[in-house]
């Protein structure tokens, strides 16, 4: 992404700026700790945003604290998190780490009494989630997980065709995403890519998964690079996610199928990344050009300072992990059925 310097708009800002003086508050001071792959992009938008304040940066890495401190001059940089936990005036800590630390960093943060912000997936197994999940609860306080792309243009356009029924009863859904080599992480491409499209249909259809079957191959690796997730959703509806980080290009698609047409959404085709069929013929929407994380650094802030309604909180990234573990069995006993418990559908959702 173009980088913004301190002070400067991201897209999506000019908005954000003539909003009425009701939703206007002071900025939430964010720090974030880690400014490796994902760190850069928080600290851009927490610094440019108008309902935030970038004060803090922590990374135990001495080069990438110093770019930290070259592009941040004017923020307190250290290569200690715990230095951040510590401040008075630090409300929030937005976690940038390897998937493997962000349960010991989420829960520091939450016992220091800091909101959290953490990138997906919030931790590495279900029991971890559960516990930060838990944990947030006690305390009152905001635990929330970057799944970036549920705030992007066209993944909203979607969200609204489900929810007023453009598409009729919505039967299907269908995800690929595919990398062209594995991150520099422990965890599996489950719980890297998986995590996305799982948390894209939890958010569209706010209908639980009842059943998962999951099966996968590794490429030279002692952990998996390819899987396809087959889920079935409580209301009979269907999903297959594929991921893969062996893939010859970069993909990334979601077809949302229903009984009175279909969307898909291509995040690497050109603007008019979203077309919609029906009886009809092909509509291409013009989707809004605001950043995904600017729109939800501004939804992190409103959920802190306005009570808003987070959208990925706690018992969310429980309910992704959730089928995110049952994947894992599957896989572990090639392919056999997963059964779920009981999990109710997201208040306000059909």
């Amino acid at each position: 992404m173009p980088g913004v310097g301190i002070g400067s708009r991201s897209p999506g800002s000019e908005n954000l700026m003539q909003q009425p003086p009701s939703t206007r508050f002071p900025p939430v001071n964010a720090a974030i700790v880690g400014f490796g792959r994902w760190g850069p992009n928080f600290a851009r938008v927490l610094a440019a945003h108008p309902q935030t304040r970038l004060v803090g940066i922590a990374d135990r890495d001495e080069a990438r604290a110093a770019r930290a401190c070259a592009s941040y001059p004017h923020v307190g940089i250290t290569s200690d998190a715990r230095e951040l936990l510590e401040r008075a005036d630090v409300e929030l800590i937005a976690i940038a780490t390897e998937p493997e630390n962000h349960f010991l960093l989420a829960n520091a943060a939450l016992e220091a009494g800091k909101h959290v912000l953490v990138a997906k997936p919030m931790a590495i197994t279900l029991a971890e989630t559960r516990a930060l999940a838990a944990l947030a609860a006690a305390r009152g306080l905001e635990l929330l997980v970057d799944h970036t792309v549920l705030f992007a243009p066209a993944t909203r356009a979607l969200k609204r065709y489900a929810d007023t029924g453009r598409l009729g009863a919505v039967a299907r859904f269908d995800s690929i995403r595919a990398n062209t080599e594995p991150p520099t992480t422990t965890t599996d491409v489950v719980w890297d890519l998986a995590s996305h499209d799982v948390a894209v249909l939890r958010h569209l259809t706010g209908r639980p998964v009842r059943q998962v079957v999951a099966l996968a191959t590794t490429t030279g690796s002692a952990v998996t690079t390819s899987a396809t997730l087959s889920l079935l959703l409580d209301d009979g509806s269907e999903a297959r996610c594929a991921v893969t980080w062996t893939g010859e290009a970069r993909i990334r698609t979601i077809t949302l199928s229903g009984s009175a047409g279909a969307a898909r959404y291509d995040n690497d085709g050109p603007r008019h990344s979203l077309s919609v069929s029906n009886g009809y013929g092909v509509h291409l929407p013009v989707l809004s050009r605001a950043e995904a994380l600017f729109v939800e650094c501004g939804h992190v802030a409103r959920v802190i300072r306005c009570g808003e309604r987070a959208i990925s909180d706690g018992p969310f990234a429980v309910e992704v992990a959730v089928v995110l573990d049952a994947a894992s069995r599957s896989i572990e006993a090639a392919g056999a059925p997963i059964g779920l418990l009981e999990t109710p559908a997201l208040p306000g959702r059909r």
